[in-house]
């Protein structure tokens, strides 16, 4: 793939004008450095002394090089466009690439699970249950031989064990007769989504 593939249109020509005035600033800095090599080896120096003296010895005031100035205005002007106008801020990267269609994919998995069925967030809750809960509670939510509450009793209609009711102990924690549980939102491992799904997946094991 050729370089107007990779970058546009408008890009290829940012890039291929900047590439063109790198090589110029680069050629007219090498003329002017041969001039200047030339006059050094030519001219015996001159020009207006300054007033004072440091042990004998004048300082002359000679002005800036017509040639290194012009120089020097053109690098700063080429700089200048190649940072606001050309690379890297408006040319094609893979990182940029990569960003734009990760945040198109998000955007698609957001709008696509935005408003999940039951079923679908059972799985879903299932993943995260078994990821983030499963090493205290247990894969089959028994409490792992006793090291955690038996999640399937709380589940339980004589137990008001509905989402809400367990998605609550997930966010805030519990203490007391149902045991002690920290809390989620304090060590912001889960959000609330994924809390509610756990809490789907808690409540389907009826």
């Amino acid at each position: 793939m050729g370089v107007e593939g990779l970058l546009g249109g408008s890009n290829s020509t940012i890039y291929i004008l900047g590439v063109a005035g790198f090589f110029v600033v680069v050629l007219i800095s090498l003329f002017v450095i041969g001039l200047y090599f030339k006059q050094i080896k030519s001219d015996k120096g001159g020009g207006q002394a300054e007033s004072g003296e440091w042990d004998g010895i004048k300082e002359y005031r000679n002005p800036i090089p017509a040639g290194w100035a012009i120089s020097f205005v053109l690098v700063l002007i080429w700089a200048i466009w190649y940072w606001t106008h050309g690379y890297p801020l408006e040319s094609y990267s893979q990182v940029g690439e990569y960003n734009q269609e990760k945040s198109e994919w998000d955007a698609k998995f957001a709008a696509k699970w935005e408003n999940p069925t039951k079923e679908t967030l059972v799985d879903m809750g299932k993943s995260v249950y078994l990821t983030q809960c499963s090493p205290c509670h247990g894969n089959t939510l028994d409490g792992n031989s006793g090291r955690a509450a038996d999640l399937r009793k709380y589940a339980t209609p004589d137990f008001a064990g509905s989402e809400e009711a367990i998605a609550s102990f997930a966010l805030y924690g519990t203490k007391g007769e149902i045991g002690e549980m920290p809390s989620f939102e304090a060590a912001g491992t889960i959000n609330d989504k994924q809390i509610q799904a756990v809490a789907a997946y808690i409540t389907s094991s009826k």
